[in-house]
């Protein structure tokens, strides 16, 4: 076992098999659960100065997918679906990976780690960062991916915000519902996928197809997301508070 790596629920479980750390198949529903980042002024030493992105992106066009899953929600699973979209896809592409966790030697080795199994030069792990720092980056990708098996909820919203596609894998349990059930009310329906393959024939189809994604990318800016996401009036918090001062005959 590794120090600092773990599951959110039960037993640990390694990372790669190059390094004896990673399981073979689709097997297991365990996720990371420890702090793994470092400052991002590290990172961009390490880079040359370049600010959030890597010298990979400087040189060659490439199609950019964030990956905003934080360390606790990076499943294996999950992993294998961006290996295959990788090994499928007729773009360039580079999945940028945000962590929110500071910790110099665990990043460095969640980093090595996920290059061995993705590619040096599809992968970049961005460490924890200021939110205009990440919402700067998210705005600069073209699309997001939810995290699966325990999907997100502010970070979907982020992404919508942001004005990309944001594509989720949609489980059984309420913790992998949640994006689908925003995705839904703003009539993106055809973004929640329910199966791996579903996952990955849709982020193909949005990574191959421009004038696809660039639709998807205009009915979001065309969605009302304000009206989804931002509180109501304070009329609703005070009803629902003298609703149950008068039930309780307080």
């Amino acid at each position: 076992m590794i120090p600092g790596i773990g599951s959110t629920h039960s037993l640990t479980h390694p990372l790669t098999p190059s390094l004896g750390l990673m399981p073979k198949g689709r097997g297991t529903q365990k996720a990371f659960s420890s702090p793994l980042s470092c400052s991002l002024s590290e990172v961009e030493t390490e880079r040359g100065g370049a600010r959030g992105l890597s010298p990979l992106l400087k040189g060659e066009l490439k199609l950019v997918i964030a990956c905003p899953w934080e360390i606790q929600r990076i499943h294996f699973n999950h992993l294998l679906n961006l290996k295959e979209i990788i090994q499928k896809s007729e773009k360039n592409i580079i999945f940028r990976i945000f962590t929110k966790h500071s910790n110099n030697a665990l990043f460095v080795l969640l980093r090595k780690e996920l290059h061995l199994m993705l590619g040096e030069k599809n992968v970049e792990v961005i460490p924890n960062c200021p939110y205009q720092e990440y919402m700067r980056l998210s705005e600069g990708s073209d699309i997001v991916l939810d995290s699966f098996h325990f999907g997100a909820y502010n970070s979907v919203i982020d992404g919508l915000y942001a004005g990309k596609p944001v594509i989720t894998l949609e489980g059984e349990k309420a913790y992998n519902r949640f994006s689908g059930a925003v995705l839904r009310k703003l009539e993106l329906s055809e973004l929640v996928t329910n199966t791996n393959e579903e996952f990955i024939d849709k982020t193909l189809q949005l990574i191959n197809d421009d004038i696809y994604r660039d639709f998807i990318k205009n009915k979001i800016k065309n969605s009302d997301l304000d009206e989804l996401f931002k509180p109501k009036e304070p009329f609703y918090f005070k009803q629902v508070i003298d609703t149950l001062i008068n039930n309780l005959n307080l």
